[in-house]
């Protein structure tokens, strides 16, 4: 056969690639995939929604197909970011510093799976934020269920891990009656820290973040934090 060629603005072509020569039943040499301009992604773009439907009817009738989906078409089939279900206990002593997270998370895929099981799998890595812990148990399950697909959307799975981990962070200071600012100093990333996967940190900032945060929202620190900086831990 002649050359199939897709013209798309997908995110990750390579992957799509891959998924579409399943799709097919071709060989890569018979499949040329070209991405145009992405415009708007933020996730969304990750996986293939018209790519297949296009080639397929390409290579029955052997003419150029064009396949645009309406705004209506777009809500019932395209991905969305999917519900995440936490449920995390932490270990913390009356300084502040945190021991240890128990964290279990279910992850709602919607009926199939695409990126759903990476992001469970990719949450585990961003388990601890930015945080020196040195104990992590991490439990991550991707459920099915009769709803829209869920895939990457803005920040995909890290937005969705940091958010209940930073709320954590402030119901930990609350219980130990300390500034929700202070314990997040504490704890913070410093240049040499091993994580509890045994990643050594290089170019920790996350000190020099809090500042600066502090900083635009006219927020005046206590001395001690700052003179504390992400160097290295006294």
């Amino acid at each position: 056969m002649e050359m199939l060629e897709i013209h798309t603005v997908g995110q990750c072509r390579w992957f799509h690639l891959g998924q579409l020569l399943a799709v097919f039943n071709l060989p890569k040499s018979k499949v040329n995939l070209i991405g145009g301009t992405v415009g708007g992604g933020f996730g969304g773009k990750n996986d293939i929604h018209c790519d297949h439907v296009a080639g397929l009817m390409a290579l029955k009738i052997r003419k150029p197909v064009k396949f645009r989906m309406t705004r209506k078409e777009d809500f019932l089939t395209s991905t969305k970011r999917g519900a995440y279900i936490y449920d995390m206990k932490s270990g913390v002593k009356k300084d502040g510093t945190v021991t240890a997270h128990k964290i279990r998370v279910v992850h709602d895929m919607g009926a199939y799976n695409t990126f759903g099981s990476y992001s469970v799998d990719k949450m585990s890595t961003f388990a601890g934020g930015t945080y020196a812990v040195p104990n992590i148990w991490y439990d991550g399950y991707g459920i099915f269920t009769n709803k829209p697909v869920a895939s990457s959307m803005r920040g995909y799975a890290i937005l969705s891990m940091l958010f209940p981990l930073e709320t954590q962070m402030n119901m930990l200071a609350e219980a130990i009656g300390m500034d929700p600012w202070e314990i997040r100093f504490i704890n913070a990333w410093r240049e040499g820290d091993t994580t509890a996967t045994q990643h050594k940190i290089v170019a920790a900032g996350l000190i020099e973040s809090l500042k600066k945060t502090a900083e635009m929202g006219r927020i005046t620190l206590p001395e001690h934090l700052m003179a504390m900086n992400s160097s290295g831990r006294v």
